[in-house]
């Protein structure tokens, strides 16, 4: 896999920089643990910096710790919070991995956006404040019967808004779980279904009741079924402080 390390913020992950240059110029032997430790070490960077790129950072390490499973669960919210380009790009590399039966998920439509997004916060570090006080001044010029103004202001409040508000929209999950037969309804008293599915496996959770989520079963007959929230992993999982 080609590599890129993105590195935007290089006060906060020197760390897992330069173990991940350290563990290139090991023998493969030796060479998975460090690229676990770089790994770990940019997750830890990532729940306190919001640049996506680091996260990339992340799930090319666990890629070539041959941590799969991790690896797409990285990439998978680098992709979805707007990193670069590249990050789908490795994305469908680990997915080739998984074979021909591998679950293969379309780029999030809000990705381009996110990716704005992110561009946005790292120029203007207020835009968040200043989309929110757009929307306010819309809203008093509504009032003011100036809707011309209301409109105009309204329309570059959405510019703001919308491409921060993308980076915080849902991602697809995976299965946590080293192998899950899900079942037909929320409990463990329904009858099991025939799908089995294995550690990083992707999902999409439809809705929650109780500690049992719905979701998305692989194939082409849009069959649903039932797993716990604790076999599950979502990408946030892992940056949760």
């Amino acid at each position: 896999m080609m590599i890129y390390l993105w590195l935007f913020f290089l006060g906060s992950v020197d760390s897992g920089e330069a173990l991940f240059e350290r563990a290139m110029s090991l023998p493969p032997s030796q060479a998975q643990l460090v690229f676990s430790e770089a790994a770990e070490s940019f997750v830890k960077d990532a729940a306190t910096n919001p640049n996506p790129n680091v996260v990339f950072n992340a799930g090319l390490a666990w890629a070539q710790a041959g941590n799969r499973p991790k690896a797409k669960q990285m990439l998978q919210y680098a992709v979805a919070r707007g990193a670069t380009p590249e990050a789908w790009r490795a994305l469908q590399l680990v997915r080739e991995q998984d074979g021909p039966d591998g679950i293969q998920e379309p780029m999030p439509w809000f990705a381009p956006v996110a990716r704005l997004g992110v561009a946005m916060a790292t120029l203007v570090p207020m835009a968040p404040m200043l989309g929110g006080g757009l929307l306010f001044v819309a809203g008093v010029l509504w009032g003011m019967r100036r809707t011309d103004l209301a409109g105009l202001t309204l329309v570059a409040a959405l510019v703001l808004v919308i491409p921060l508000f993308s980076r915080s929209l849902p991602i697809a999950g995976a299965i946590a779980a080293a192998e899950l037969i899900p079942s037909e309804g929320p409990g463990d008293g329904y009858a099991a279904t025939n799908a089995v599915l294995k550690s990083g496996d992707e999902i999409k959770m439809l809705r929650t009741a109780g500690q049992w989520c719905e979701i998305d079963l692989p194939g082409p007959d849009w069959r649903r079924g039932w797993v716990r929230r604790a076999d599950l992993l979502f990408p946030q999982d892992a940056l949760a402080p």
